[in-house]
């Protein structure tokens, strides 16, 4: 998004008062391409350009309601793009982004590949965005009371070791209160004291 924003950018003139790249961002959505350039008073390739780079954001833009469709946007996005390079090229470069991160996630996320049973196309735990679920509001069964979690599996206990130990490596560089190293400070020199 950010190089089609600095093409529409390049062409405003020098003179313009300062645009934001959110309002830049905007402005493609909002108005057709050809009167984008119009009101540049552009022509030729730079035309040609701006009018791609403009395309090219109102794809962006819109709201993929699946990965499928979000991917295709991103491809169609660099393909319509100014100087865009080959199809195969600009598909291996996505996808490899996708792959990498998958491969190696950030260190507050797991990786399951299942979760259920029929849950298996893949799921990541995000480790800092945990929340504790009394027991009371979770359905275990085909219960017909109302419930506001639903228990679809348990994990097995590999991917439970995996949770624990990637949770506890997340939250132990945090530390503990300052207060709590003073009163166990506290408790050490009292226990030197005793034996003097």
């Amino acid at each position: 998004m950010n190089k089609f924003v600095d093409e529409l950018r390049k062409a405003l003139p020098p003179a313009a008062p300062k645009i934001t790249d959110e309002r830049l961002r905007a402005w493609p959505c909002e108005e057709e391409p050809d009167e984008i350039v119009t009101a540049l008073g552009l022509s030729g390739r730079r035309a040609d350009n701006v009018k791609a780079a403009c395309e090219s954001i109102r794809l962006l833009s819109r709201k993929a309601e699946t990965l499928d469709d979000a991917v295709k946007l991103l491809i169609d996005s660099q393909v319509g793009a100014p100087n865009p390079q080959k199809r195969d090229k600009i598909v291996d470069g996505i996808v490899n982004k996708f792959r990498n991160a998958y491969s190696n996630p950030p260190g507050d996320a797991l990786f399951l590949s299942s979760i259920a049973p029929r849950n298996s196309l893949g799921y990541f735990a995000y480790l800092r965005h945990l929340e504790q679920v009394p027991e009371t509001e979770i359905a275990l069964g085909p219960d017909r009371s109302a419930s506001r979690y639903r228990r679809i599996s348990r994990l097995q206990d590999r991917y439970t070791h995996a949770l624990a130990e990637r949770f506890a490596h997340v939250f132990m560089a945090i530390g503990l209160p300052s207060a709590y190293e003073d009163v166990r400070d506290l408790h050490s020199e009292y226990l030197g004291a005793m034996y003097k």
